[in-house]
C-alpha cells in the first residue's frame, strides 16, 4: 500500500457539490481506500475558466491505496460533471544528503586534482 495525495476541484455550485463530495468519498470508500487526512481548502478563483467556470471547491486528501486502484477511481471521476480536475500525486520521501553549512563546493577542477593526486601517491609507494 502507498500514500498518495488526491486532490478534487468541485464546481462551486453547493446543492450539486455536497451530493458529488458524498459520491466521491463512497467512491474511495468501496475500492477500499484509507483516507488518512481531508481538508477543505474552500472556494478559489481558477487561472482560467473550465466548463465555464470561473470558482472552483478544492479538496485535499492524503490516502493509503493500492497504485492499481488509481485507473479505475480516474474512470468513475471523469464521469462526474461536477468534478472539474482531480489529481493523484504519490508521496516519495527521499534521503537529502546534506554538506556542512560552512563547506564549500569543489569545483570541477578540484575535483580532477584530487583523483591525479591520488594516482601519483599510488605510484610513489611501489
Amino acid at each position: 500500500m502507498n500514500k498518495y495525495e488526491f486532490t478534487v476541484v468541485y464546481k462551486a455550485e453547493e446543492p450539486q457539490r455536497s451530493e458529488a463530495v458524498k459520491a466521491v468519498e463512497a467512491l474511495l470508500e468501496s475500492k477500499k481506500v484509507n483516507v488518512l487526512n481531508r481538508k477543505e481548502w474552500g472556494l478559489k478563483t481558477l487561472a482560467y475558466e473550465i466548463d465555464k467556470c470561473d470558482k472552483g471547491f478544492y479538496i485535499f486528501y492524503e490516502v493509503e491505496m493500492d497504485g492499481q486502484e488509481i485507473a479505475s477511481i480516474e474512470r468513475e471521476l471523469r464521469l462526474n460533471p461536477t468534478i472539474l480536475r482531480h489529481l493523484f500525486v504519490k508521496e516519495v520521501y527521499h534521503k537529502i544528503k546534506r554538506r556542512p553549512f560552512n563547506a564549500k563546493p569543489k569545483t570541477q577542477d578540484e575535483e580532477s586534482d584530487a583523483v591525479v593526486n591520488k594516482d601519483e601517491e599510488g605510484a610513489h609507494e611501489e
